[in-house]
């Protein structure tokens, strides 16, 4: 019978490196922290323990300072760069899973986008991954959203961006402003541009406003006001923007005349009076035209010598002759007071000076979305503006043949007068 020798060395071995290895992964991980791709999910390391599952429709708890936390990795562990696209992902994903924003909520949102402010470039990648994913939150329609200050979550980035300024910001604008079809995303970053480069990218932002319109004239049940597309076309008087405005008049005729009668230097008189004389029918107002240019001849005299050319030429209506008499006693169109709320543009609207008097009315046109507004504004000229609507009167009450025209005008020097305190005696002898 053969003996028992003893524990065999192969099994010896095998028993040591076994427990070897045992120790070796207690003491290290399999799963080495590593700092997130651009973009990505932070490590797993770093997201802390999982949110419990709530039955549906409960909201958990509120947190201090709601949307803090962010579950931020330590600093050590990943660029700045890529902890800022992290941070704003989360930021992004938080508010669009949220019914209701509280003032906490508000001010917390306010201080992050015055964090990546003060990161300055280093945070315009992150808000450019953002602006290029299309992710969007409609704040205005979220209850308490109007405390953060700004209609969308789009827009609260746009306006870091204008805030951070400089040549990143410009770049990441101009990106944006050939992707976006939202009228006040496209003004916010023309405004960029302009402030950074100004003139230098003109033809973009035409080109953007071109585009902007193309989308809302194709789908006007569901477009926005585009009001603030033809706001932001009263800064450029060149041949582009001209021609545009001309071709949107047929459509979104009060903004478009009111954006060539603001256009620099007069540009727009010319398309304005071609517009007045068009014979084609081409504008459904056809008083319109006519009373724009009586509005702008407050300011060029060009548009009043149309006028009166117009007028012996036997092209004006009574119906047009109505309108152009209140226009020249100083009952004014505008754009829409409103066109800015929600956003930080409505702040700089409300800074200038725009009292309303007692004949204050706003129009709305429902199927295009279109919002203006008329009111008197002569209390407000100087002397010169004045005695030059009253030189304006009395050359068309020379050349104005039928009895509306001639009580339209009468009416009109009568009221203008009347605002100044005078009376036509007086003006008379002086």
């Amino acid at each position: 019978m053969e003996q028992d020798r003893g524990p065999r060395p192969g099994i010896g071995w095998a028993l040591l490196l076994a427990s070897v290895g045992l120790a070796l992964f207690r003491w290290f991980p399999s799963d080495p922290v590593r700092p997130p791709a651009p973009g990505g999910a932070p490590p797993r390391h770093a997201r802390g323990p999982a949110a419990p599952r709530l039955p549906r429709g409960v909201r958990p708890a509120p947190v201090p300072h709601g949307f803090a936390d962010t579950g931020r990795p330590p600093a050590a562990r990943v660029s700045e760069r890529a902890e800022s696209r992290w941070a704003l992902r989360r930021l992004v994903s938080r508010v669009k899973r949220t019914r209701a924003i509280t003032a906490e909520d508000a001010a917390y949102i306010r201080r992050f986008l015055d964090d990546l402010r003060r990161r300055g470039a280093g945070a315009v990648p992150a808000i450019q991954d953002i602006l290029r994913g299309g992710e969007n939150v409609e704040l205005a329609q979220i209850a308490g959203g109007d405390l953060v200050g700004h209609r969308t979550l789009r827009q609260a980035m746009i306006d870091t961006l204008a805030r951070i300024g400089g040549a990143a910001a410009t770049a990441a604008s101009l990106e944006e402003l050939q992707r976006t079809t939202d009228p006040v995303e496209v003004f916010m970053l023309a405004r960029i541009v302009e402030q950074e480069e100004p003139g230098a990218h003109g033809d973009r932002v035409i080109q953007a406003v071109g585009t902007a319109l193309q989308w809302a004239a194709w789908a006007p049940a569901e477009a926005p006001d585009v009001g603030p597309l033809f706001d932001l076309l009263r800064g450029y008087r060149d041949e582009r923007s001209v021609a545009l405005l001309e071709r949107s008049a047929p459509r979104w005729g009060e903004y478009a005349l009111l954006a060539l009668a603001g256009l620099p230097d007069g540009a727009g008189v010319p398309s304005l009076t071609a517009l007045a004389a068009g014979a084609d029918g081409a504008l459904a107002n056809r008083a319109l035209p006519f009373q724009v240019l009586a509005q702008a001849s407050t300011r060029y005299a060009a548009a009043g010598d149309a006028l009166v050319e117009l007028a012996r030429a036997g092209e004006i209506s009574d119906e047009a002759w109505g309108a152009m008499a209140e226009a020249l006693e100083g009952r004014h169109l505008r754009f829409s007071g409103r066109m800015f709320d929600g956003t930080p543009l409505a702040e700089e609207r409300e800074a200038a000076p725009a009292g309303r008097s007692l004949l204050w009315r706003s129009y709305y046109v429902e199927w295009l979305n279109v919002h203006y507004e008329e009111d008197l504004v002569s209390a407000g000229w100087s002397a010169e503006q004045v005695a030059r609507q009253l030189a304006v009167i009395d050359d068309l009450s020379e050349v104005a043949s039928s009895p509306t025209a001639v009580q339209a005008l009468q009416q009109a020097r009568t009221a203008l007068l009347h605002a100044r305190g005078d009376d036509d005696r007086s003006v008379a002898g002086g």
